[in-house]
């Protein structure tokens, strides 16, 4: 989301070669500030409108490049709540890295915590996917939401490229981690999903038509797909807990900074002129970690805004 590639050139070889490329898929050149208003005042209505909808069954929203940074995801999740009438929703989100690198985005899931009678679960499945395992009293399910790294539009020289890693990761994925157990995920393959079980793809898969706009064309490249086929027991090995930090569900408690720490975050990721800055140490570890994910020329202004919305709380708790 911040770390936007507006003004960049398109890579030899794709489609987008030689063009001047979007900090997003939809060209609309957001900054962070407009992309997280759109989330609150497009997204999370819709979201809202649909977990609250029903009492008569057990609803899960799977979200593919969802914000990574962790005040972001808890503001988003306490609004949920509120817009839903649900203080019982949960938010779930995979890593915020990969290979030792702060990607861009995560993925995320949400559920009614009130329907579950253990806590959430996950197989690793690193940045292209978040695989839960959620247990009710009917019984335990699989759920999978994930992305897959764009490689080429359609039309393009690698657009095989893209089907065959899309086929590779159904391959890979499409088993559920435990006997008697079936895996329902939903995400986005970025392919066509046609091209893909035409071509590579034995798994049926459902796909959501015109479910992207790229560039003024209308792309089915999201899909949902079940299966109960012969369970992987690789998975059920790998299958380890979440932990829940200030209200987000994530694999572990050092998630917000990676292996090396806060320090060695802030000396990587925080604009040198604010390491000395007293502000900055007194932000959280969740706030340091969305700091963080901001460009390097807007982390002053965002200092001094988590700033004055720390001092707008603290008179708040005083009353």
């Amino acid at each position: 989301m911040s770390r936007g590639r507006a003004g960049n050139t398109g890579r030899a070889g794709t489609a987008l070669e030689g063009k001047v490329l979007t900090n997003n898929g939809l060209d609309c050149d957001e900054t962070p500030a407009d992309y997280e208003q759109r989330l609150k005042e497009r997204m999370l209505p819709v979201l809202a409108g649909w977990m609250g909808s029903s009492n008569d069954c057990m609803r899960v929203a799977c979200m593919q490049e969802f914000p990574v940074q962790p005040l972001l995801q808890q503001e988003l999740l306490s609004e949920l709540r509120s817009k839903a009438s649900q203080q019982t929703l949960q938010m779930a989100v995979s890593s915020a890295w990969e290979a030792e690198q702060l990607v861009g985005h995560c993925n995320a899931v949400v559920w009614d915590s009130s329907g579950y009678i253990e806590p959430p679960s996950q197989v690793p499945m690193g940045s292209k996917a978040l695989r839960l395992i959620l247990t009710s009293e009917s019984g335990t399910f699989d759920l999978m939401s994930f992305h897959l790294p764009f490689v080429d539009s359609p039309g393009g020289i690698r657009y095989s490229d893209s089907i065959k890693e899309a086929a590779k990761f159904l391959q890979l994925s499409a088993k559920p981690s435990v006997a008697g157990r079936s895996l329902i995920a939903a995400g986005d393959f970025n392919v066509q999903v046609d091209d893909l079980v035409n071509g590579e793809c034995m798994t049926p898969l459902a796909a959501i038509p015109d479910s992207a706009i790229f560039r003024e064309h209308r792309l089915s490249v999201d899909a949902c797909f079940a299966s109960a086929v012969q369970p992987d027991s690789a998975m059920e090995q790998k299958v380890s807990p979440l932990v829940e930090v200030e209200g987000v569900w994530r694999s572990s408690r050092e998630e917000f900074f990676g292996a090396d720490g806060r320090d060695a975050f802030i000396e990587k990721h925080v604009a040198k002129n604010l390491h000395n800055d007293p502000q900055l140490w007194r932000l959280s570890d969740a706030a340091v970690a969305s700091l963080g994910c901001w460009p390097f020329a807007e982390q002053a202004k965002e200092v001094s805004r988590q700033g004055e919305v720390k001092q707008h709380n603290w008179h708040l708790e005083l009353g």
